[in-house]
């Protein structure tokens, strides 16, 4: 015989399932940072921030990254890549904004050697070129200059700023900064 109570008693539960649910969906949606808010705030940034004579932006993106296992993004990075005048130095760059930042701005350079992949394995391959790399800091801002494409080793033309207004690492010295 076919019997009707155990749907009438499901039925009896929708209403506290849909509020446990939307009270799920809305838990989901509000952890981790606002990405428009906190874009905007890291795209402020770039906008203040100097840029070489002739440097053409030619991309604008961000990021989420994620600091632990946990729903939501921890934050956001803002990259641009700008096009400079064939013969510009990866060196060149890094120097204009150790110039400009450099005074206001606590800053760490970083020069990574290129192996060749092929290389073999020993206690010092020969390194076959090098990647330089400025972060500067400031107010818990992270400015990250990357122009391993002006390396002599792979010359595409192009170097990269990045910023996040609420950095939670000082990648120069280690320290925590939230």
């Amino acid at each position: 015989m076919y019997s009707l109570a155990p749907r009438l008693r499901l039925w009896a539960r929708w209403p506290t399932v849909v509020a446990a649910s939307a009270f799920l969906g809305l838990s989901l949606v509000s952890c981790g940072a606002d990405r428009g808010t906190y874009v905007a705030a890291n795209e402020e940034i770039l906008a203040s921030l100097p840029v070489p004579e002739g440097a053409e932006e030619k991309s604008l993106s961000s990021s989420a990254y994620f600091l632990t296992d946990q729903a939501g993004a921890d934050g956001y990075t803002t990259n641009v890549v700008y096009t400079v005048a064939e013969g510009t130095t990866d060196e060149e760059i890094l120097q204009f904004y150790v110039d400009t930042l450099g005074r206001e701005w606590d800053h760490c350079r970083q020069e990574v050697p290129i192996i060749h992949p092929g290389a073999p394995v020993g206690p010092a391959p020969t390194p076959v070129g090098r990647v330089l790399h400025a972060t500067f800091f400031r107010d818990g801002v992270s400015v990250s200059v990357m122009a391993e494409n002006l390396s002599p080793t792979a010359y595409f033309g192009t170097f990269e700023v990045d910023v996040d207004h609420n950095a939670h690492r000082n990648f120069c010295t280690g320290k925590d900064l939230r």
